[in-house]
């Protein structure tokens, strides 16, 4: 069919053919979390230990293939309270979930801190909400800090007062001398 009798075709009304579509299949739902699986955020924070007992790092990442299977555990290793920080990769089969004594989810690693220490630094190729985090704990405090205010001094405001008692605007100047 050439497109001048296509087109004859279309402007008078013939159809050519009924186009069947294919059925959508219907989507399952689950209702429960099944016997046995973990959240990932439930598992984001649990401590790995070695087999000595002692804490070398905790779980800040899991990282899926593209069948949605964990393949690697980001280890936050060093610093003190996620300052100084460093994110080292192990294989996800390398660790072993227990819990402790008290019933919270604990990953064991044969590593010690010195080999957490010494590894390489888990590299992101993806620019996803991991990274973009990553990216946000890096720089000085002082970078991260210009601009804020302490809790316990008033906000500047746009017109250069800042704000006493009651909402009632007070000229920035220096007190005035207590009189006697």
């Amino acid at each position: 069919m050439t497109i001048r009798s296509l087109t004859v075709a279309l402007m008078s009304g013939v159809a050519l053919a009924a186009v069947q579509l294919p059925a959508v299949a219907a989507t399952d739902f689950i209702a429960k979390q099944a016997a046995g699986e973990a959240s990932s955020s439930g598992l984001i924070g649990t401590k790995i230990q070695n087999s000595a007992g002692e804490n070398i790092g905790d779980v800040n990442y899991l990282v899926l293939d593209a069948s949605g299977n964990v393949t690697t555990v980001v280890i936050g290793v060093g610093g003190f309270l996620g300052v100084g920080e460093k994110n080292v990769g192990v294989p996800f089969k390398s660790v072993t979930r227990t819990d402790d004594s008290n019933g919270n989810p604990v990953f064991k690693l044969e590593a010690s801190k010195e080999e957490l220490a010494n590894a390489p630094a888990y590299e992101w190729s993806e620019k996803g909400s991991a990274q973009k985090a990553a990216d946000s704990t890096t720089g000085t405090v002082k970078e991260k800090t210009e601009g804020m205010t302490r809790a316990d001094e008033p906000a500047p405001s746009s017109t250069g007062a800042s704000t006493g008692t009651a909402g009632e605007a007070k000229p920035d100047a220096t007190p005035p001398a207590k009189s006697e």
